[in-house]
């Protein structure tokens, strides 16, 4: 839920923006950048929480016209797929042919947009001809008709796959109890929003909407590795509100 309402506040300062530049952009863009980042570090890169996430993210590079960032953000994710996420057993280290398949497709349109690669060509050639030679996507029907960079052309169409398009429909769905905005999770038990206990996976989604400290090494905030080794959690109602506004 928490990831939810953090994806809708993404979406809105996006919206309030007139111009790729706008102050209401760059915050989308800098919330996005730090929602993904604490995604990655607790569930790993390639779960699908956080794939989500980057989509959006690439999204909304696109919107701002960063498409090396946009690039970048496919780059990343295919080649944890081709090299393994990391030695975490606990996160995943593969994703399903057809959502690597969309990966592949928006990487490619990354570099119809931006007329180039962000890096050496041969970079992509090899990162793109170890995907699709991978026993496990070689011969899986999403990945039929795949093809090279080498045969990439720039004069190929933009279909505008991976461009940012609002949602008709606003509303945040959890994952056990799907819904519109309005009908109340058994967990709140008062109009106060009376959570008194919360799972340590919540408490962790809680501390999402932090910025950026510049360290690669530990996550945004410094309470996040306690709440991760912590079983259960208490979090005064006035603080979950106060923390997911942010």
């Amino acid at each position: 839920m928490i990831i939810s309402i953090g994806k809708r506040l993404v979406q809105a300062r996006l919206l309030d923006g007139q111009s790729q530049n706008d102050r209401h952009v760059q915050k989308a863009i800098s919330l996005c950048e730090a929602i993904c980042y604490n995604l990655c570090r607790v569930y790993g890169s390639l779960d699908p929480k956080a794939l989500d996430m980057s989509e959006l993210l690439s999204q909304i590079y696109t919107h701002a016209k960063h498409y090396k960032d946009a690039m970048r953000v496919h780059e990343d994710i295919l080649r944890l797929v081709v090299d393994g996420d990391d030695d975490d057993d606990r996160t995943l280290d593969t994703m399903e042919a057809s959502r690597a398949r969309k990966h592949l497709d928006l990487l490619k349109h990354a570099y119809l947009r931006l007329k180039d690669w962000d890096k050496e060509a041969s970079i992509y050639q090899v990162l793109v001809n170890q995907l699709i030679n991978m026993p496990v996507y070689k011969n899986d029907p999403a990945f039929k008709g795949v093809q090279g960079t080498s045969k990439w052309s720039l004069k190929d169409k933009d279909t505008g796959m991976g461009a940012f398009m609002a949602d008709i429909r606003w509303e945040f769905v959890d994952s056990k109890h799907e819904g519109e905005l309005g009908i109340v999770h058994p967990a709140v038990k008062n109009h106060r929003l009376g959570m008194r206990r919360i799972s340590s996976n919540l408490s962790m989604n809680a501390q999402l909407f932090g910025n950026r400290d510049g360290n690669e090494d530990r996550p945004l905030s410094p309470h996040l590795d306690i709440l991760i080794k912590a079983p259960e959690v208490r979090i005064e109602p006035r603080k979950v509100a106060e923390v997911t506004l942010i």
